[in-house]
């Protein structure tokens, strides 16, 4: 007696349907920031729609401006990311943004869903109720954010499986790293001291509250402890990547999203403590020894980052798909006769 089995089909493996589902990642991203860009738009024009301050728009037309803009470059990069052109420019010019887009994306999802839950479950009351802006704003805002991080996500997943074979192989340099190895690995052991201080100030405002939250909800105390988590995975992903052994994606994944979170984090902080004056709406209450931290916290962490890239530049060109064609070449090269 013979059996027969069917094997599910793969559809990822299809390019026409992978082709087709990577649009409409494309289209769904564009969906997801059209509402935050259309609010920011009203915002800027004097229009305080949401708002329960009638002089809330004038006074964050800069902000609401850059961050207006940033979301236009999410659907610039959510583009790049199926059209044919993102897989011809500079690498680069799309994995910068990328890292900004997740340094920004990554806590602000993560601690609106976990926040949020934590907040609703321990009876701390609904996180989406503030005295400048409305409930639904809340929702429209953090919701949008949450979206665009996973689709972003999900984009570079498959981007990345496209443009970069070697990271599902685990690719290895000839040693290991690279010839800038060293520079590597400095530039990571000076990072791993700022994130875990970085860490360390993040939960002790969780605690007793300080910097962005005088007195932190309880959705804010899980958003910086989440932070200093990220910083924590940061400081695990260096270490391991400093041992120069072969790639591992979880490793890759933590470097990249943590590293994005603690700069970006560190510089709008510091950008705060610099152009929001005390009374203005938005102020943080860092102190000049907390600004200056975070002065050099945000260098670390781009150090950081620059030492990953270093290394993951070295891992493309000796990847094993790149040596198998360089072997194949010389194998097809005829040998001289003396």
């Amino acid at each position: 007696m013979t059996t027969t089995t069917t094997a599910r089909p793969r559809l990822t493996t299809d390019p026409v349907r992978l082709a087709r589902f990577r649009k409409r990642i494309c289209l769904a991203t564009i969906l997801a920031c059209l509402p935050y860009i259309l609010l920011k738009i009203a915002w800027v024009s004097g229009w305080g729609i949401g708002a329960n301050s009638s002089d809330f728009a004038g006074t964050t037309i800069a902000a609401n401006t850059a961050t207006g803009l940033l979301d236009m470059v999410a659907i610039a990069i959510a583009i790049l990311l199926v059209h044919p052109v993102g897989r011809r420019i500079p690498a680069f010019l799309i994995a910068f943004p990328l890292w900004i887009a997740a340094g920004l994306l990554a806590p602000v999802a993560g601690g609106f869903v976990l926040g949020s839950a934590v907040q609703l479950l321990s009876g701390g009351g609904s996180p989406l109720v503030d005295d400048v802006l409305q409930p639904w704003v809340f929702a429209v805002v953090y919701g949008g954010f949450v979206l665009q991080a996973v689709l972003l996500g999900t984009g570079l997943v498959f981007y990345a499986r496209e443009r970069w074979q070697m990271l599902l192989s685990g690719g290895r340099a000839h040693d290991g790293a690279g010839h800038t190895r060293p520079l590597q690995n400095l530039l990571g052991w000076i990072f791993i001291p700022a994130g875990l201080g970085y860490a360390i100030l993040n939960w002790g405002w969780a605690v007793t509250g300080g910097g962005r939250f005088p007195d932190p909800s309880t959705g804010q105390r899980v958003m910086l402890t989440l932070l200093g988590a990220f910083a924590i995975g940061a400081c695990l992903a260096l270490a391991e990547l400093s041992r120069g052994d072969r790639l591992r994606r979880r490793w890759l994944a933590l470097g990249f999203v943590g590293t994005a979170v603690v700069f970006t984090d560190a510089l709008t902080g510091l950008v705060n403590a610099l152009l929001i004056a005390p009374d203005d709406w938005g102020h943080a209450g860092f102190t000049p020894d907390e600004a200056l931290a975070l002065l050099f916290i945000a260098l670390s962490a781009l150090g950081g980052a620059i030492g990953g890239a270093l290394r993951f530049v070295e891992e493309c060109r000796t990847a094993p798909e790149a040596r198998a064609d360089t072997k194949r070449e010389r194998a097809d090269t005829p040998t001289p006769v003396a």
